[in-house]
């Protein structure tokens, strides 16, 4: 098969091509392309980046992670000159190259005639029954069959008024054809019941005219303003086709991620629709990072994936940047319905109404507004004008014939209720509202029928409380056990939950919904993300297990077990769910977060910074990617790159806790602590309910040194929000760094029991433990406590070991120290505990061994060199300890113990003078020594 072609456009706007994909491949290899070039199939003007196409991508993020050097300016610039220059010159064109075809000028204008072979015509001839006129001498003998070109002859021509007469004729019956069935061929109808899936522009069509877009723009947003079902979805697929055409259309982008909000609710939310928006959003992002397009679509991705503080939040900031932007007006108003805000509520979805007056969405939420309010007289006020714009807006029906029913006492309602009803895409909330007025209208005339209905509105909404006992009073336990809710209405009940954050009733409903449909992988997912909120870690990940195995596609479940893998510290788990994520998506910025976000919990930095970087290629407003790429330069001590990348994340979303804790950290190696300090409080002075603030101030205290002051704060916090595991595990460790392990214990206790099934907390009781030597025994019963949760806990093996050791049982010490070179070879402390076991041992080469491969995997630790030259001195090696010494001193020439071991190789030698000078030198940088009367003694005796 032949290989696709394509154009290049540079940086520069020159145009380059047509190449074929192993040509692009060997350039980006050479790096004389890269993400930033535009990339175009040679048969269109679709220009987008090239990191858009998975076979260019991976080959980018190899050439990112690899180290060679990158050509310059001029070299990238002359090696397409090149390539351009062969295009000019040679009369062969690029896509040909190789097939020694070279094309001829274009032919003249006439009909097409294939000549028969002459051996064939005769046979032919011979054949007929009926016999044809002699044909006429052929001046020329032809070859065989080939392909000629002749001007159209005068005996043709009656031959073609007769063709031309049969295509009229079949154009007309296409035409009336087309007139009849025009909804049905070129208007695909919406479904009318059944799931959808979200559409995502895929194939390439012709560009659109300014005007063909406009029109088609307009259609859409009038479909849009109707408020309906069959409305979206006709939107959806104008959309769809506006984008196919003309993909960089931002009104078209921006517009299609409110019609993904509207029928979201109607979606199989699985891997399909959930890789589309987020694909969407990615689109938006790339055509416009800073404008209204891009911050509409980040809110719609927030509006159906976030909990309510964080839209919250990032709503806040967008209406800050966008004051005119109706649709954040009636998202903050739903926010404030749910929050019971009634009264702004009402405020905000006004300023929709003002900003945007033909989208009827926002009149239908200001009447149930009002309705909440008792205001019954306004609100149906405002759905008769509703219907008066569009009679089929089947929501307001219902809801008008309710009040008509209920509040007016006119029984016309009760037509306009049923009639509403038939609506098959009615929305769940609307029919258990019309369900219930329906049962409340039948229950002392027609129980049966009151019943029936009650049974449709609980299959809705199975937590009506109301309605459950009415069906119990109708028909008792079997009429209740009859009813089967639909998982799709089970969902959007934990859905209202989880953003609440009552995880314990959310993962009630999506278990439900599970297990009514098993194959529904978002149910399980939901469920594994409140258990996991609910500190039910080994449950949480067990769900996310059902997750994949129901949707093997679904790459949202792989990358949250990826994380749920990687807090538990097993990596390698963590790497292969990403693995297989990316196999299903490659173009996906969450995948590249994940693994930034996995290399620093490997602690690599820089590896962390490219993929944070991929993320942020791909989705340039990712607030997490932008933390995660903070966080990494300031590993690196690189503070003032950080604090660039958190001032974009806290500029996306100003009351983001995690964006403020970076920026605050990127301030303070910056420009110290005092500074970070004061921004920290200036956001407790500006939102001092938010105890987020308060945690993030003791953080800077501690780093700066400010331990009372931390300790008071997070007691604070504590005192306000006392499940607020974090503040008590730091309020832990400024107690210990203060000196006082019974107020430690105590604030890690309370952690530990905030989060049962978490090992850190108890990681942390047993250090406090290990600080007494009549506690050692308690201190490894909570490190067996630690391995028992988390196998693969980084050093709870090691301090096993150090506790054994202590407790004088030698070989569990070194069957600890084994196990945690087995299950964390990175870390150096297992070779250090086994060195000190040896060295009491006397077994000094063994000690030295272990001492060497210590210094490979920590190489900027004098203290370990140190401990090297004893190892070597104590078996007689002096030279080889001095030489250990001299880099040490090169590492830290501060280390005072750098200077009591060079005085016992010194003494060792007999070199008396040199030894005493030594032991000086330690005792002036460390003046307070506890070995202090032992050296005294030794310099006395020199």
């Amino acid at each position: 098969m032949a290989e696709a072609q394509w154009n290049i456009k540079d940086k520069k706007g020159r145009i380059f091509g047509p190449l074929n994909t192993s040509k692009i491949i060997e350039l980006i290899r050479g790096s004389f392309l890269d993400e930033e070039d535009l990339i175009s199939p040679a048969n269109t003007e679709r220009w987008v980046k090239l990191s858009v196409y998975p076979e260019f991508y991976d080959v980018i993020l190899e050439t990112l992670r690899g180290e060679g050097q990158k050509p310059s300016d001029h070299e990238i610039s002359k090696k397409l000159e090149e390539l351009l220059s062969l295009k000019e010159e040679s009369p062969v064109s690029l896509q040909n190259q190789g097939t020694g075809f070279t094309p001829g000028p274009p032919p003249k204008r006439g009909r097409v005639i294939v000549e028969e072979d002459l051996s064939q015509k005769k046979a032919t001839l011979k054949n007929q029954t009926t016999k044809s006129p002699p044909q006429p001498p052929q001046k020329k003998t032809l070859p065989e069959t080939i392909l000629v070109l002749k001007e159209e002859e005068p005996f043709l021509k009656k031959e073609k008024n007769k063709y031309a007469l049969i295509l009229a004729t079949l154009l007309i019956l296409l035409g009336l054809f087309g007139y009849v069935f025009y909804d049905e061929i070129f208007e695909k109808r919406a479904p009318q019941d059944g799931k959808i899936h979200l559409i995502y522009p895929r194939t390439t069509r012709a560009a659109l005219s300014l005007q063909e877009s406009q029109e088609m723009l307009g259609r859409a947003r009038n479909l849009f303003q109707r408020d309906e079902f069959s409305g979206y979805y006709e939107a959806l697929e104008v959309l769809v086709r506006l984008l196919e055409a003309n993909p960089k259309n931002r009104d078209a982008i921006s517009l299609l991620c409110l019609t993904y909000r509207e029928l979201w609710p109607y979606s199989y939310q699985d891997s399909n629709d959930l890789q589309n928006l987020t694909k969407l959003v990615q689109l938006a992002q790339s055509e416009d990072s800073m404008g209204i397009s891009g911050a509409t679509c980040r809110a719609v991705q927030a509006s159906l994936t976030a909990e309510i503080d964080p839209f919250n939040s990032l709503l806040q900031t967008l209406l800050n940047d966008f004051p005119t932007a109706a649709v954040l007006y009636e998202m903050k108003a739903s926010i404030l319905f749910i929050k019971n805000q009634t009264a702004e509520a009402i405020a905000y979805i006004q300023k929709t109404e003002g900003l945007w007056p033909q989208w009827l969405k926002s009149y239908f939420v200001e009447a149930k507004m009002r309705i909440s309010l008792n205001d019954y007289y306004n609100a149906a006020k405002i759905l008769k004008g509703i219907l008066e714009k569009n009679p089929k807006h089947t929501k307001a029906q219902v809801e008008l014939g309710i009040l008509e029913l209920t509040q007016f006492h006119n029984e016309k309602g009760l037509d306009m209720i049923l009639l509403g009803l038939e609506d098959k895409r009615l929305s769940s909330r609307v029919q258990v509202d019309g369900y219930t007025a329906l049962t409340n209208f039948y229950i002392s005339t027609q129980p049966q029928k009151a019943l029936e209905y009650a049974k449709k509105a609980f299959a809705i909404d199975p937590r009506n409380t109301y309605i459950r006992n009415t069906i119990l009073s109708l028909g008792g336990e079997a009429a209740l056990a009859s009813v089967r809710a639909e998982d799709s209405e089970l969902i959007i009940l934990g859905d209202s939950y989880f953003k609440n954050k009552n995880y314990f009733a959310a993962q009630a409903e999506y278990k439900t919904a599970f297990e009514t449909n098993p194959k529904n992988a978002m149910a399980a997912l939901k469920t594994a993300q409140s258990l996991w909120k609910l500190n039910q870690t080994k449950e949480a990940i067990n769900w996310a297990i059902k997750a994949v195995r129901a949707d093997p596609k679904m790459s949202e479940a792989y990358v949250q077990l990826s994380d749920y893998y990687s807090q538990k510290y097993d990596f390698k788990a963590a790497s292969e769910m990403l693995a297989k994520a990316k196999a299903e998506t490659k173009l996906n910025y969450l995948i590249m977060r994940a693994y930034a976000q996995l290399e620093m919990r490997r602690r690599d930095a820089k590896t962390a910074q490219k993929y944070a970087e991929n993320a942020l290629k791909l989705y340039d407003a990712d607030i997490e990617s932008l933390n995660i790429l903070a966080e990494a330069y300031m590993a690196q001590n690189q503070f003032e790159t950080a604090y660039q990348y958190a001032s974009k994340a806290i500029s996306l979303d100003a009351n983001n806790a995690h964006s403020q804790e970076t920026y605050a950290k990127s301030l303070f190696g910056m420009r110290g602590g005092e500074i970070a300090e004061d921004y920290v409080k200036n956001l407790i002075n500006t939102y001092p309910n938010n105890n987020d603030y308060r945690v993030i101030l003791a953080k800077i205290l501690i780093q700066d040194g400010k331990l009372n002051q931390a300790i008071t704060t997070l007691q604070q916090v504590v005192a306000i929000e006392p499940s607020q595991m974090e503040a008590f595990q730091i309020l832990g460790d400024s107690y210990v760094q203060m000196n006082q392990p019974n107020e430690a214990l105590k604030a890690y206790i309370k952690a530990a029991s905030l989060d049962p099934s978490g090992a850190e907390s108890l990681y942390k009781i047993g250090q406090v433990f290990l600080l007494d030597k009549s506690t050692i025994g308690k201190a490894l019963t909570q490190f067996q406590k630690v391995i028992e949760i988390n196998p693969r806990f980084p050093r709870a093996y090691y301090y096993a070991g150090k506790a054994a050791l202590l407790l004088g049982q030698t070989k569990k010490a070194i069957e600890y120290a084994e196990m945690e070179k087995r299950v964390n070879p990175e870390i150096a402390d297992p070779y250090i505990l086994l060195s000190e076991i040896y060295m009491l041992q006397n077994q000094y080469s063994e000690a030295a061994n272990n001492l060497r491969r210590a210094t490979q995997l920590r190489p900027n630790d004098s203290g370990l060199y140190v401990q090297l030259a004893k190892a070597y001195r104590l078996s007689g090696q002096f030279d080889v300890a001095t030489s250990m010494l001299r880099i040490a001193i090169n590492k830290e020439s501060g280390n005072a113990d750098i200077y009591r071991e060079q005085g016992a190789v010194f003494e060792r030698r007999g070199e008396n003078e040199q030894a005493a000078a030594a032991y000086r030198r330690y005792l002036e940088l460390k003046p307070n020594a506890e070995d202090r009367a032992e050296i005294q003694a030794r310099l006395n005796q020199l």
